[in-house]
């Protein structure tokens, strides 16, 4: 167990259309930021980071820890956040925390009493689906899911969405299925952070990568010329 109270952390969020950022300091304050920027992650993460700090009065060097989510999501803002908070791990000696979306919606939906499902935008006509049970994310039951398929493996289930509305996808579902798009921020991605931090682990920065649960589309596209 770590002596440290880990008070100071910076959070980010990275993996879908929001840039998503927090920052707590003084033991009990959380200044967070949550901006929809679509493609344009690399053009903007620094001067929010900067921003963040600046507004908090908190300068990189009385950090503790960082705290990063790793995807499932978009291939080219996990990417660049999770570069981004690597270097600051490297250049400021700072642990770091990867927690991927399933465990966030775990820790948001500990009180499901149920199992639910999870649905992530991912290329077009397919989503990342996972299912929570007993707070605790199902790895067997976690993968990627064409459109067409969805209702089949919902079945009569609640769903919930992240960066997406179940409605919008699943028009067919009943109202007690209807769980809506989920909320979170940068503070819920603190709180996990610190707890594991407190906890005293830490991430390995050379093995720390974006869970990617399929091949990016040019992955995709080189291997088939490869193939040709």
């Amino acid at each position: 167990m770590s002596d440290q109270s880990f008070d100071n952390l910076l959070a980010l969020d990275s993996s879908t259309s929001r840039l998503v950022l927090a920052v707590s300091f003084g033991g009990d304050r959380t200044v967070k930021s949550d901006n929809r920027v679509e493609k344009t992650h690399g053009q903007i993460i620094i001067k929010k980071i900067d921003e963040l700090l600046e507004s908090s009065d908190l300068p990189v060097g009385d950090l503790d820890g960082l705290v990063v989510c790793v995807g499932p999501g978009s291939f080219t803002g996990l990417r660049i956040g999770l570069a981004a908070f690597k270097g600051l791990a490297v250049a400021n000696k700072l642990p770091l925390i990867g927690l991927d979306l399933f465990e966030l919606a775990a820790h948001k939906l500990s009180w499901e009493q149920a199992p639910v499902h999870l649905l992530i935008p991912s290329r077009k006509g397919e989503f990342y689906f996972g299912t929570v049970e007993d707070g605790v994310v199902v790895p067997e039951k976690t993968g990627i899911v064409a459109q067409d398929k969805l209702t089949e493996q919902v079945g009569n289930r609640r769903v919930y969405g992240i960066d997406v509305n179940p409605t919008e996808i699943l028009p067919g579902l009943s109202a007690r299925q209807e769980g809506g798009q989920l909320a979170y921020d940068g503070g819920d991605l603190i709180v996990m952070g610190r707890e594991r931090l407190l906890a005293g682990q830490k991430a390995d920065l050379a093995g720390l990568e974006p869970l990617y649960l399929q091949k990016s589309m040019a992955e995709t596209n080189f291997e088939r010329l490869n193939q040709s």
